[in-house]
């Protein structure tokens, strides 16, 4: 799929993406469905359900296969990447308060609908994700730095795989303890979840690797070598 994609591949499974993410966002509605295995996996499908992020995935494997010419745009066009960001960061911040301030939603409320699967959020995560990929390519980082990146993308998809897990946990907590999620417990949540995820992927990596190879075979699509 990745080989034989081009722009108008690219644009009719963002605007697919979007449809998808808005008809499970706003319109999907399980909270009256009685109890069972299959409420629950409607409830939490946003953290679980890949087809949520189906074209984000498609779009990194496209660019990864053109690193080449993505680089050569990177730097020709790096204005217009920022301000793309810059606009998406606007549009999905006001989104936001205009959810908080005009239509008076909690903030667990606002969070729940402003969020990375809504249409601007959609928006935000292209415009921020380019515009990260363009920044760090024009810098030159410390050693240190690229060593802790290099080590947090080796590890990134595992990381992706087993975050739900966190989130879950996490967020059980905080709903046990009622804890309100304001922008700075949203941000520890983040960063908690985040490294944790990364070292149960780093950990798991080198177990498989060890003891357990299938383990990596089946989540990373990592072979053993061959003798």
């Amino acid at each position: 799929m990745i080989q034989a994609a081009n722009e108008y591949y690219l644009i009719a499974f963002l605007l697919l993406q979007i449809v998808i993410d808005y008809y499970s966002s706003f319109v999907l509605n399980p909270y009256t469905m009685p109890s069972s295995l299959w409420k629950d996996l409607l409830l939490y499908r946003l953290n679980y359900w890949v087809i949520h992020y189906f074209f984000i995935f498609l779009l990194g494997g496209y660019l990864a296969v053109r690193f080449a010419e993505f680089r050569t745009f990177m730097q020709k066009h790096f204005f217009a990447i920022t301000s793309v960001f810059i606009l998406s960061l606007g549009s999905l911040l006001g989104y936001y308060y205009y959810c908080l301030w005009v239509k008076k939603y909690s903030l667990l409320g606002a969070v729940n609908t402003a969020h990375q699967l809504s249409p601007a959020g959609i928006f935000y995560t292209l415009g921020a994700t380019i515009f990260l990929f363009a920044f760090f390519d024009s810098q030159k980082c410390p050693q240190i730095m690229r060593k802790l990146f290099s080590f947090c993308g080796k590890h990134s998809y595992f990381s992706y795989l087993c975050h739900p897990i966190y989130l879950s946990i996490f967020g059980y907590f905080l709903h046990r303890y009622q804890v309100v999620l304001s922008a700075p417990v949203a941000l520890g949540m983040y960063v908690c979840v985040a490294s944790i995820a990364v070292l149960t992927g780093a950990f798991c990596r080198q177990f498989s690797k060890r003891y357990v190879p299938l383990l990596n075979i089946l989540t990373i699509g990592v072979y053993p070598r061959k003798k």
